[in-house]
């Protein structure tokens, strides 16, 4: 039996709301992150038993994901969200509880209202515009550096129980605006190789579980990957094959998950990803390939409020 929530989900689809969704003027707002452009061919859905999958493409990159911890045995709502956009493999996330169409504007609404946003749902996004830049409420907002760290650049301050922030890397090692990028030729057989950090820290609580997920082009990327990450930031000469290499990588098919316990203090990980280039012609070097998230547990109150680099791409290297 299928719940009120998911029957009215259905509701609205059956009455054709969904179909107009490729309307340029239509706009996508999950939970309390920044809209996104809705696109052709517009959203979709498709039910198995009591589930509901809706699939939504878009003008920019939408992140999602559950990050409680698995110890709670979280129970979902029956609907998930699978973001799109163009060629891209976007991690898929669960637990919609709220969906509205035109209240406001004109503009679909997942676990949103018009004045007060968030609901108990785990659900959790982040934003990013076709160029891989984070979208920000903030004025000039471009960011590529753990700003949560400095002040006054993080408008929360002390105010955040938790903080979380990846960024990308230059060739020196030093923070950067994006992640660190190589290409192995691999005997003919090239490997697109890429790095970025993770910075999370906690004033609360022990246990805060903190997600990182990432996405790609799957039109010039693999599904399998090789990822791997660093305790420490690497120095030196920096080769993304010789630091993710062996046993010390592990291998995945489709977009990555990794998952960390931050205990009263701040941590960071280096985390490296290869794929497999494939694909013909000449790489841009200014349209993302990659991509990488960092969640935090939204059980956790003011818990990462700062959303401006919580999200970093990797370009082609020139």
């Amino acid at each position: 039996m299928r719940s009120p929530k998911s029957a009215a989900l259905l509701a609205l689809l059956a009455a054709g709301l969904l179909s107009q969704s490729a309307d340029a003027q239509t706009s996508l707002i999950v939970n309390d992150a920044s809209p996104l452009a809705i696109v052709a061919p517009g959203m979709s859905y498709a039910v198995s038993g009591s589930s509901i999958n809706l699939r939504v493409p878009t003008n920019g990159f939408l992140f999602c994901a559950n990050p409680l911890p698995p110890s709670q045995s979280p129970q979902f709502s029956a609907i998930s969200l699978t973001p799109t956009h163009g060629n891209w493999a976007m991690p898929v996330a669960n637990d919609i509880y709220t969906f509205t169409y035109g209240a406001g504007g004109n503009l679909v609404r997942i676990n949103n209202t018009p004045f007060s946003g968030v609901s108990a749902s785990s659900l959790v996004c982040h934003t990013a515009n076709a160029q891989g830049w984070p979208i920000s409420p903030f004025e000039n907002g471009l960011f590529f550096d753990t700003f949560e760290q400095l002040l006054p650049a993080n408008p929360y301050g002390a105010n955040e129980n938790v903080a979380a922030a990846v960024t990308g890397l230059r060739d020196n090692g030093s923070d950067g605006d994006r992640m660190l990028t190589q290409i192995d030729p691999n005997n003919g057989v090239p490997v697109y190789m890429y790095m970025f950090r993770l910075h999370a820290s906690t004033s609360v609580k022990s246990n805060v579980h903190v997600m990182v997920k990432d996405a790609y082009d799957a039109s010039r990327l693999s599904a399998t990957a090789w990822h791997c990450a660093l305790n420490q930031r690497p120095t030196g000469t920096i080769n993304l094959r010789q630091l993710c290499n062996g046993s010390a990588a592990t291998q995945i098919s489709g977009t990555i998950e990794r998952s960390y316990y931050i205990n009263n203090s701040s941590d960071e990980r280096y985390v490296i990803v290869h794929r497999v280039l494939q694909g013909s012609g000449t790489l841009d070097p200014a349209k993302p390939l990659a991509g990488a998230a960092v969640f935090v547990d939204p059980s956790i109150p003011k818990a990462d409020r700062y959303v401006g680099d919580n999200v970093v791409f990797s370009l082609p290297p020139q």
